[in-house]
Parts: C-alpha cells; structure tokens; sequence
C-alpha cells in the first residue's frame, strides 16, 4: 500500500546535548506529524548538528517512538565528525525505499554511484509517481546532473523530489525545498514541518509553523517586556545616536569610548539626563580591547582601559562591555601569560568595582583563513568565556562580572559554529548573562561573511531569531539589555523595524 501522507522534517541540527530549545521544536514536529495523522515521517538530512552517534542515536529514538515509519536522508552535517561517519551514515537510510517514498544521497551535492544506480532500477522496475527525498536541492549540482535527474521527472518515475539543506522554503511541484525546523536557522519564519498529501495526480504541500518559535504570538505583555530591554549601540556616533534615543525613548543605550572620550563630557552628560528622564534605564560603554604589541610579549591597551572605566563610572554607566583576550593566542591565555592577562584586566577594571559597575565579558569568533591550532585566537568557545568570566571574578574578589553574548560573533564563528549552535550558547552561558549584541551576519557570494549588518528580520537570511526567543521565554536566558550593534547604518532602523515586527 502507497504512502498517501508524508511528514517531511529537515535540517534539525541536533546537538549531542538534549536541552537546548532544538529539542522542543523536535519534539513538537515529531506530535504534529502524528497528530495529522501522517503515514510516515521523512528526514530531508541535517537531522544532526556534527554526525555524532549521540545526537543519531537519540534522533531514531524519538522517531521510533511515535510509531510511524520513517526513513532519514543524510546532509552533509552527517559527515562532519569522521570517527562516527561510517555508524551514522549506516543509521541514515539512503538509497532505500518505503512504498513510494525512496531516499537518495547527494550531501556532498552530487549523487554518489549507489543512488544513481538506485533510481536507474527503479526506472527498469517501472515505478511511477515515486516521492524522491535529498539533502540538497537539485539547484545545487552540476548541470549535467540536473539533466539527468530531469529525466526521471519527465518519464514519471518521480514525482516530487524533495530538499532541504537551504533552510528556506522554495515552491515548485517537481523540486520543491523546505526550510526545516533549525530555530538557529529557519529563513522566512518559525521552523516548519512540510506535510505532502498525494492526491493522485501531484503530492500536494501544507506548510505547518511551529507557533510557539514565532514571537508575534506571544501575548502582547510578554512581547512589550522583550521589547522593554531592546537598545541601539551608538557606534561612532555617540551624539547622534543618543539623540535618537531621546526621540524614540530607547530603553537601552550603549556607547563605545573612543568617539564618546573625543567629546566634552558635559555634552553628553546632558543627553543622557534628557533620556534618563524619559525613561531610559540601561547605559553601557563597549570598552577597547587590549592587544600584544609588535613583539607579541607586551601588552598595549592597559591604560586606555582605565580610562575607559574611569568615564563609564563618570557618565553613570551600569555595565561595561569587553571582549575577553581574543588578539593573544589561546595557547598563551590558557599558559604561564594568562595570570599576566588577569592582572591587566583586573588593573584597568578596578574603578568599575569600586562604583558597583556590572562587567560584562564578550565573546569573539574565528577570522577568515584563521586555523584551529594553539595559535588562533580566543574566547570561540562557551567554555573558555565562562573559564575567563570566572578567573577574572576570582582576581578582582568581584562577582559582578557576567557574559556578553554577540549572536553575531556565535553564529559567524567557522567550524566552532557547528561545533556550538547559538542554541547550544544559549544553555551553557544563559544563565550567566549581563548583555546582549544582537545584528545580522551577511553571507557574501565570495564566501565571506560579515558581521554588525541591519537585524531587520525575526527569522532572517543568516541569523534567525527563533530560538533566542524560545531561550529569552523559557528562562534560558536572563533578560537583559540588548543593543543592536549595526555598523553600516544607524542601529535605530534595526531598532524600529523590530518593534514594529512585535509591536
């Protein structure tokens, strides 16, 4: 008997851990399905983060469990860890069939030898109308290949073939692409499982959103409380920026010292009355990072941060922002240099104990062409931030020293990116959070990535918000200010183009 509805789940990127807001969507999609009583479920690949037999062997689980069906198609994520490649691969059912749904491999985006020989004898056997399930879309291969899958649509041995891997959705009744259920990831909106029906003729598509990742369904005191911490970073306009804060009555400000230290301090001291007045609650300084000088032995910096401190504290700042020590090789801040290291910071942020000013530590991200070795730099990991965060607590005797998480720098972060989704910062160092960087990464089509570009978009090309809304609901984050650190253009366009997506 044919299968008449399918569940089509993607791109998951299930961690090994199990308490990220991942497994909430997971586990609804996995209700859904069953509840719309789907014949069987189908994994479109990058149903785990790294390929690791944990987070595979915990996704069949859960399948297992609902009863129905299913067959799983692998993603290129499947073949990032290499000592469980060949056991995961094993447990993704390619060029296998259930009824009318087959699977095929292509996540290196080109189909391996197996499933073209595959699809070649289910052409031979006769098959017709059969629902073809990849990772990646056909877009994504070489012409010649789509030529040649081209064919079996027009003979009509497939009817639909399906994909993920884009994490957007694309229509199209022969090659149509789901954008899957990653809250990290999902493009266009809250994750989503696909349901195709056949009805004969064509296997018809219903979209299901996951409710509760989207936001604008939150009820409108829960939306206005996010909305109460989000602010602009002023960038290098510390006059401009803060006048807008006034205008708009933006709740949280942050400034950055070099361009406010260039500036008569009563200037801005009576902006910040005026906006103090209207209601502003939340001032920071982005304080400049120290660095080793040419040699790579000294440090240059120490003194420019205690200035910077000293003006936080005159301008009345609740928090100060800096990077941990991401210019040092993180073999030299994990060695004999890093009790050196401490003494600086605790040295130049001395005045911010004194004045009960709330520290708070930001993480940094893999540059471009940078390796994985004990020369690249530091502060990429959730657990070297909370190592630093809670060495520095320990030399300044100063408890008041929390982590700032720049989604940006956690998404735009290279292979550790994968190794540590934003979900998966979310859980390790919610908890300890004091501030927030929130912008967009742009994917250029050299490759390159930027960071600091417009957020103008709850589930956007790069960077979805999803999840740091489910984390931000459940408690896995504090709340806490959040700055919208924009450089190409003012922070306020990000700032109202977000109020008015959740207002």
């Amino acid at each position: 008997m044919n299968m008449k509805k399918v569940a089509v789940l993607a791109d998951m990127h299930l961690p090994e851990r199990k308490d990220t807001v991942k497994e909430l969507v997971f586990d609804w999609a996995l209700a859904e399905a069953k509840r719309r009583g789907v014949d069987m479920i189908v994994g479109a690949g990058d149903m785990t983060a790294m390929g690791t037999t944990g987070a595979a062997k915990r996704l069949l689980e859960k399948l297992r469990a609902t009863g129905l069906p299913f067959l799983n198609a692998p993603g290129n994520a499947e073949l990032r860890t290499s000592a469980n490649r060949a056991e995961v691969l094993q447990m993704m059912n390619a060029n296998q069939r259930l009824e009318n749904v087959v699977i095929l491999d292509n996540a290196r985006q080109t189909l391996t030898d197996e499933s073209k020989a595959f699809l070649e004898s289910l052409e031979t056997a006769g098959e017709r109308n059969l629902l073809a399930v990849t990772h990646c879309p056909i877009f994504t291969m070489t012409v010649d290949e789509q030529v040649w899958l081209d064919h079996f649509i027009e003979s009509g041995v497939i009817n639909c073939l399906i994909s993920g891997h884009k994490h957007q959705d694309t229509y199209d009744d022969h090659y149509p692409v789901v954008r899957g259920l990653d809250p990290d990831k999902a493009i266009g909106g809250p994750p989503c499982l696909v349901i195709l029906t056949w009805n004969g003729t064509i296997w018809e598509r219903e979209d299901v959103p996951c409710a509760f990742a989207d936001p604008r369904e939150w009820p409108e005191e829960e939306r206005e409380e996010f909305l109460s911490y989000l602010g602009i970073s002023c960038m290098a306009d510390t006059i401009g920026g803060l006048k807008s804060a006034v205008e708009y009555r933006i709740p949280s400000v942050e400034l950055r010292f070099e361009p406010t230290s260039k500036l008569p301090v009563e200037e801005v001291k009576a902006l910040l009355n005026e906006w103090r007045s209207l209601g502003g609650k939340y001032l920071s300084m982005h304080a400049p990072s120290i660095k080793p000088d040419e040699n790579g032995e000294g440090i240059i910096g120490a003194d420019m941060l205690a200035t910077a401190s000293e003006l936080a504290v005159e301008l009345g700042c609740r928090a100060v922002t800096m990077h941990v020590p991401h210019s040092f090789p993180v073999g030299k801040v994990v060695g004999q240099f890093r009790e050196h290291l401490l003494d600086v910071y605790a040295e130049g942020l001395a005045p911010l104990k004194m004045a009960g000013v709330t520290i708070s530590i930001e993480n940094m991200h893999m540059v471009r062409g940078e390796k994985i070795d004990a020369n690249r730099g530091y502060g990429y990991t959730p657990e070297e931030c909370r190592s630093w965060i809670l060495a520095l607590r320990n030399r300044m005797d100063y408890e008041n020293i929390g982590f700032h998480l720049d989604i940006g720098h956690a998404r735009n972060n290279a292979w550790y990116a994968s190794r540590f989704n934003v979900s998966e910062w979310y859980v390790e160092m919610g908890r300890m959070l004091s501030g927030c960087h929130l912008h967009q990464v742009a994917l250029w089509t050299s490759g390159k990535m930027e960071n600091h570009c417009p957020l103008k978009h709850l589930f956007g090309q790069y960077i979805s918000l999803s999840s740091f809304f489910m984390a931000w609901r459940n408690g896995q984050l504090r709340h806490v200010p959040m700055y919208l650190e924009i450089r190409v253009e003012p922070s306020l366009e990000s700032w109202i183009t977000l109020n008015k997506h959740l207002s």
